[in-house]
């Protein structure tokens, strides 16, 4: 009886762990290096709200943040330009007593600065709430997105009226 108790248990005992330790995939990681060899095989499926989301930041969050010119100067960085040389040139040979009653036209060359999201650094809290008082204040008074307060003022046992 012994040696049959003792050999259900090691049965179940081997059923059980051996059911515990198979998967289809390693577990996600925290590390970015042990992720990129590992391979994801489950396809990342988005659902209604996170592509709600994805859209309002593209289309209105990023927008209207990024034209504040404080949080410009605090939080991003100028966009790199490229230089390009070129091959062509036109220039005309001038005689050196022809210069000096030659004027060249002053042409005022206001560039644009573009600032970009800097990949490299850090999030805080603070640039969050900085970026989201600057999102507050221009939208401030949008037509579009009325509030309930009003509603609310209205409802009995709630508000004055």
């Amino acid at each position: 009886m012994k040696k049959l108790t003792q050999t259900t248990l090691t049965a179940l005992t081997l059923v059980a762990l051996s059911a515990c330790s198979y998967t289809n995939a390693p577990s996600e990681s925290q590390n970015k290096a042990l992720n990129s060899v590992s391979g994801d095989s489950h396809p990342e499926k988005k659902g209604a709200m996170q592509n709600s989301l994805d859209t309002w930041l593209s289309q209105d969050w990023s927008p209207t943040v990024e034209k504040d010119e404080n949080i410009q100067k605090k939080y991003m960085k100028p966009e790199e330009k490229k230089v390009v040389s070129s091959t062509h040139t036109n220039t005309k040979e001038v005689a050196p007593a022809q210069e000096s009653k030659q004027e060249v036209p002053k042409v005022a060359k206001k560039e644009e600065v573009k600032y970009v999201e800097d990949p490299d650094k850090h999030f805080t809290l603070q640039e969050y709430a900085d970026k989201a008082g600057a999102y507050m204040k221009a939208h401030e008074n949008d037509p579009k997105k009325p509030s309930g307060v009003e509603k609310m003022s209205k409802m009995p046992g709630i508000g004055t009226k």
